[in-house]
């Protein structure tokens, strides 16, 4: 993906969540996976950085700890 920026060095990020989940980075619409549209969700919705060990917890409350850090890379991964 290209990213153009807005005068400085960071992308001009879009999301929206209401009605339809959309990403867009400098206009240009991002496709993501459902799994990983719930940890952008997440994380957008608290708007602050959290700990990897919290995101994977939250996300994935019936899956053991490994499992839930594993699904968390891989979702990080499909965002990048």
């Amino acid at each position: 993906m290209r990213h153009a920026t807005n005068g400085g060095d960071r992308p001009r990020i879009r999301l929206q969540l209401l009605d339809s989940f959309e990403v867009r980075c400098d206009r240009e619409l991002v496709r993501l996976p459902m799994s990983a549209r719930r940890v952008v969700t997440f994380l957008a919705l608290r708007g602050h950085p959290m700990l990897r060990l919290h995101v994977a917890g939250s996300l994935w409350l019936e899956s053991p700890e490994e499992r839930a850090f594993a699904n968390l890379r891989l979702d990080l991964w499909r965002i990048h």
